[in-house]
């Protein structure tokens, strides 16, 4: 809510995500609009209880032209005061910095929005402020590759710049297969970098920050790197920390169902199979993690206080 009624929500979904999202905005007072993909008119299933209008983009593989999109929310905004822009979805960040910055809504920019999409930015800022990076190269000049190749030992790391994951990414053993690759992206190479391959375990961290403090963070390691399972076969598998103690206490399998339906499928054979005291564990490891979420949300206020 605001001094002059309820914030208006944009939500951006080139994919079916945010569900959960939805509902509580919903829940919160917020008029909620959704702009999605034309793609998924027939085959999404949105919760449409939580949602006061629906808007499609036309797409291509989930991808919009950038001023079209511009060109249909100004149109929206002619008649519907929008407050808040949410992209619902990793890819869909560009989508929503691009329109906060052309009309002016509160949120982050498109140069704030590349330090978490763009490989390129991320690692330049880390570096920028001293913080240990994999030695890597903008696949812009010539000779800044070249002097990256006969200083960096082989191999490397070709990565697209703003893919989500493994996709995309691609292990170069020699100059002479690097160049070959760069010359096979054309024109598309400035969307690339390389970097210094480095072998081990695989971590992220996934933290909730509010006016530079930190709420919630939590450190997930991956059973195996996610580029060997992409390109290997597999299971994508987690080891999650418990919050503040830094040991795992619990594996995620990441098939083909979202992570709460995964969560009840696995309470539900631990009971069916008398597994009690794992059973046990994993609500108290629940518990604390909702217990976390909750403070960073905060009791006291609602998530979209002014």
């Amino acid at each position: 809510m605001t001094a002059f009624g309820p914030l208006t929500i944009l939500c951006i979904a080139s994919y079916e995500k945010g569900h959960e999202f939805l509902r509580e905005a919903k829940r919160q007072g917020a008029i909620v609009l959704l702009l999605t993909s034309e793609s998924l008119m027939k085959t999404a299933s949105w919760p449409s209880e939580s949602i006061d209008e629906i808007f499609y983009m036309a797409d291509v593989n989930k991808k919009w032209n950038p001023q079209h999109t511009i060109l249909a929310v100004s149109h929206l905004a002619r008649n519907r005061k929008i407050d808040r822009i949410v992209p619902l979805d990793d890819f869909d960040l560009e989508t929503a910095a691009a329109l906060r910055e052309h009309m002016r809504i509160p949120g982050m920019g498109e140069t704030t929005t590349r330090y978490f999409r763009d490989k390129l930015a991320m690692r330049s800022r880390a570096k920028f402020a001293k913080l240990p990076v994999p030695d890597f190269v903008r696949l812009l000049n010539d000779g800044e590759i070249h002097e990256f190749t006969r200083g960096v030992q082989s191999p490397w790391m070709l990565k697209p710049r703003s893919q989500a994951g493994a996709i995309g990414l691609k292990k170069i053993a020699s100059e002479h297969e690097l160049w070959k690759s760069l010359e096979a992206l054309g024109d598309e190479r400035s969307f690339y970098l390389l970097e210094r391959y480095l072998p081990g375990q695989v971590y992220h961290v996934d933290t909730i920050v509010f006016h530079e403090k930190l709420l919630f963070c939590n450190v997930s390691r991956y059973g195996a790197p996610p580029m060997d399972v992409t390109h290997q076969g597999g299971v994508f598998t987690e080891l999650m920390a418990r919050v503040g103690q830094g040991r795992a206490c619990r594996r995620r399998r990441k098939l083909c169902c979202s992570a709460d339906e995964a969560r009840r499928r696995r309470t539900a054979n631990l009971v069916s199979q008398g597994r009690m005291a794992e059973y046990r564990r994993v609500q108290r490891s629940r518990n604390c993690v909702a217990h976390a979420k909750g403070l960073a949300r905060g009791y006291d206020r609602p998530l979209f206080s002014p």
